[in-house]
């Protein structure tokens, strides 16, 4: 009867025994040549000498201990035990900046900007309606006083519905920019080299006039192909391989539409050509509002997918529909 040897530890990273860099990724049997620092992963050759010591490298055939390793940057997660799935020999950690959170936040928002929206196409309509009817009006001085009334409880309701529509256009300018921060630096960490536009762009891009008529929607390609799960992580030809995003494209044009749709009026006026302007003004915004609806709800499907295909890439996961 033959008695086994003691059986060695399953595929993970540690700390690095020759102490060049933080983690070290066994593979089973071995120490491989793939490192990681600070979240970013290389490769190291075992035969090269390092750079700061003259003494000789030590042999690195000693298996890691018994339990997972973890850094102060949380690599590795300390309550994971062995039976956990190792990473692929080579990729990056599976941990990623959180992201969900802030998507299920932007869903709020965004479905509160759809409900704004609708109440803003109805106050355009309102005042609408008052304008017809004070164009039209051939009563008395009674009625006209009525109407008036009306007129100025139209103006009122138009501004609640503009000071809500600017509200939820700037919380989903704050919460859109961080996401599509998070999302851009993971995507660096997952080996996404060389994007078309540094992390950075996600939030300078907003405020370049003209410019973050184009910008933004770029990005969101980018982030779309480099969140593809189906790519593997590191390849250097990534943006060649993934394929962009028609959502993306759609959201986009009708953002930039709904910009382009929704107009102001200024000054004042009390003759019929104020009025018929304003008529016409009022129908264009209350268009703007409907193709609005259509950009947050489309917006909700961007966040929301590119979330889960960054989620699958970085564990592995199938994307959930």
């Amino acid at each position: 009867m033959s008695t086994a040897g003691p059986s060695l530890p399953p595929p993970g990273w540690h700390p690095d025994p020759s102490g060049r860099h933080e983690l070290r990724y066994w593979d089973g049997s071995r120490w491989s040549e793939h490192v990681s620092d600070s979240g970013q992963v290389a490769v190291d050759d075992l035969s090269a000498p390092s750079p700061t010591t003259t003494s000789p490298e030590p042999t690195l055939v000693a298996p890691p201990p018994s339990v997972p390793a973890t850094t102060a940057a949380g690599i590795l997660d300390p309550a994971a035990g062995w039976g956990a799935r190792a990473p692929v020999p080579g990729a990056p950690p599976t941990m990623m900046r959180s992201i969900g959170g802030l998507a299920a936040s932007l869903t709020v928002v965004l479905w509160i900007t759809v409900a704004v929206s609708v109440f803003a196409a109805i106050a355009y309509l309102n005042r609408i309606s008052v304008i017809n009817d004070l164009l039209d009006f051939r009563g008395g001085l009674g009625a006209y006083y009525d109407l008036v009334q009306r007129g100025e409880d139209a103006d009122d309701l138009v501004s609640v519905a503009s000071g809500l529509g600017t509200v939820c256009s700037l919380t989903i300018l704050v919460l859109l920019i961080i996401w599509m921060w998070r999302v851009a630096k993971n995507a660096l960490d997952a080996g996404r080299r060389d994007p078309r536009f540094a992390p950075g762009w996600t939030i300078g891009g907003w405020f370049i006039p003209l410019a973050n008529l184009v910008i933004p929607g770029l990005i969101l390609q980018d982030l779309w192909r480099g969140s593809d799960p189906s790519i593997e992580r590191g390849d250097p030809m990534w943006r060649l391989r993934a394929k962009g995003s028609a959502l993306v494209g759609w959201w986009w044009a009708t953002w930039v539409l709904s910009l382009v749709a929704t107009v102001r009026i200024t000054g004042d006026g009390d003759d019929r050509d104020y009025f018929e302007r304003l008529r016409v003004w009022d129908s264009l915004s209350a268009g703007g509002q409907l193709v609005r609806i259509a950009a947050a709800i489309l917006l909700l499907l961007v966040v929301r997918r590119i979330t889960r295909r960054q989620e699958a890439l970085f564990t592995g996961r199938p994307v959930v529909a």
